[in-house]
């Protein structure tokens, strides 16, 4: 669904689910949560649970979500633009991957409100020349882009690289963390790596227990910005443990 909406729902979700195109065809998804306020949950733009598939060939792949109203202060309830749980993203000939996701909105919002969330096993991959991008605007107290604590989760990028940006108003602008038994995977296979985070009151970026590449990354930038040390004393650019 493209359109706003009154109403307490999730845009797109996709349970159990394989949604494919063929050849060079694109495959795009635009998911936008309801906008009557919920307080427990609910509204997010995409959400994908149990072992969903979204995958091309040659085409494109782009997931756009935008999550409702929430109003929730439960850091453990997340409402997220794109919330992707035990799913697979992946382009098989060398397609293009867009994921982009803004968080919920709300007067007393100070909820886990995450532009881009991952759960445990995801995975997103391209292969040739394809390449990935994920953009990530969180609000409350989320994160712009989440994936953290889970396991055996990776973004596989192609030649074409791998740009991953996260902007938070008061959480962390990207949390990129593995497990302490499975690690984060990031890489780009013959491409470069670009990495950028903002937080305005938080660090920007919190690397732990994840690798960056496996050998054959052609350039990596990390460019990140903190937030005010006046307004929460936390406000490292990238804080790294474990990696």
């Amino acid at each position: 669904n493209t359109a706003t909406a009154a109403g307490t729902f999730t845009g797109i979700t996709v349970t159990n689910s394989t949604l494919s195109s063929q050849g060079s065809g694109n495959l795009s998804l635009t998911g936008k949560g309801g906008t009557t306020t919920v307080t427990v949950g609910g509204n997010e733009g995409i959400a994908t649970f149990g072992t969903s598939v979204i995958q091309s060939q040659s085409g494109s792949i782009t997931l756009t979500g935008t999550a409702g109203s929430y109003n929730g202060t439960d850091t453990n309830i997340t409402v997220a633009g794109v919330n992707l749980n035990t799913t697979t993203v992946r382009s098989t000939a060398g397609g293009n991957i867009t994921i982009s996701g803004t968080g919920a909105t709300g007067a007393a919002n100070n909820g886990d409100c995450d532009g881009v969330n991952f759960e445990q096993l995801t995975v997103v991959s391209t292969t040739g020349a394809g390449s990935i991008s994920i953009t990530g605007t969180s609000t409350g107290s989320g994160e712009g882009i989440d994936i953290k604590d889970n396991t055996n989760n990776q973004i596989l990028a192609g030649s074409g690289g791998l740009t991953i940006n996260g902007t938070a108003p008061s959480g962390l602008g990207l949390q990129l963390a593995g497990s302490s038994n499975t690690w984060l995977l990031l890489d780009a296979v013959n491409g470069p790596v670009s990495i950028t985070a903002t937080s305005q009151t938080s660090d920007a970026f919190e690397l732990r227990n994840a690798r960056l590449g496996t050998g054959s990354v052609t350039n990596l930038t990390i460019n990140a910005t903190g937030g005010s040390v006046t307004a929460s004393g936390d406000d490292d650019g990238i804080y790294i443990s474990n990696t």
